[in-house]
C-alpha cells in the first residue's frame, strides 16, 4: 500500500513557525494515542503510543504539534485522524518547534 507523507519543512519556514535549532527526532512504526483539539488554540496536540519524549533534545513531554497556521495543516490532521480511527502504524518526523512544542516535519501513515 502507498504511503501517505507530506513534507512539512518548506512552508513552515516560510511562515516563521519553524525553529530548526531543535535536534530532529523520529518515531517509527507508532500509534496514534491522544489527539487533542483546543477551539481557539493555534496547534493540534498529539501522543504516540510508546514515546515518552516526543525529542528529548527539547521538551520533557510527549507531546508533538501540528499548527493551524501551516498551508497543508488540512491533509496532515487527515493524516493523524486516519491513523488513529485505524489504529495503523505512522512514521513522525519532528523538526523544530511550533506552540511551545515538537513539531511535525513528516507524517507518514504505513
Amino acid at each position: 500500500m502507498k504511503k501517505l507523507v507530506l513534507s512539512m519543512a518548506g512552508a513552515l519556514a516560510m511562515i516563521g513557525v519553524h525553529t530548526p535549532a531543535v535536534a530532529a527526532a523520529n518515531h517509527y512504526n507508532k500509534i496514534v494515542e491522544d489527539v487533542h483539539v483546543h477551539s481557539g488554540g493555534t496547534c493540534i496536540l498529539f501522543r504516540l503510543n510508546g514515546v515518552a519524549l516526543a525529542d528529548p533534545s527539547s521538551t520533557n513531554e510527549p507531546w508533538i504539534a501540528l499548527s493551524r497556521d501551516h498551508p497543508a495543516f488540512a491533509e496532515m490532521f487527515a493524516i493523524l485522524l486516519t491513523g488513529a480511527a485505524s489504529k495503523r502504524t505512522m512514521n513522525v518526523h519532528l523538526s523544530g518547534m511550533t506552540c511551545s512544542t515538537p513539531a511535525a516535519f513528516i507524517v507518514a501513515l504505513n
